[in-house]
């Protein structure tokens, strides 16, 4: 929050990065976009780095990424673990 009380809007990895993140999750543009609230036209443009989402979608789609990354994140953790094993 800013000294107004005001959320800042969040920092988001590069657009190559956020394509990386929605693939690692195994999703396609169309479901991020379902979970964003806008179109897959506008996850295509984003990744593409031809423009970056701004006020409520930028905060929506931050979220969604970091949800999915660490998603992603805690499925590698468990790779290579066998059952009944900590």
């Amino acid at each position: 929050m800013n000294a107004f009380g005001i959320e800042s809007m969040p920092d988001l990895p590069s657009a190559y990065q956020c394509e990386r993140i929605r693939e690692a999750a195994g999703l396609s543009e169309k479901q991020l976009a379902a979970m964003v609230g806008v179109s897959d036209l506008s996850i295509q443009i984003w990744e593409a780095g031809v423009e970056e989402p701004s006020g409520m979608w930028r905060m929506a789609y931050s979220k969604a990424l970091a949800s999915l990354a660490a998603r992603s994140s805690d499925s590698a953790s468990n790779v290579g673990r066998t059952h009944g094993s900590r």
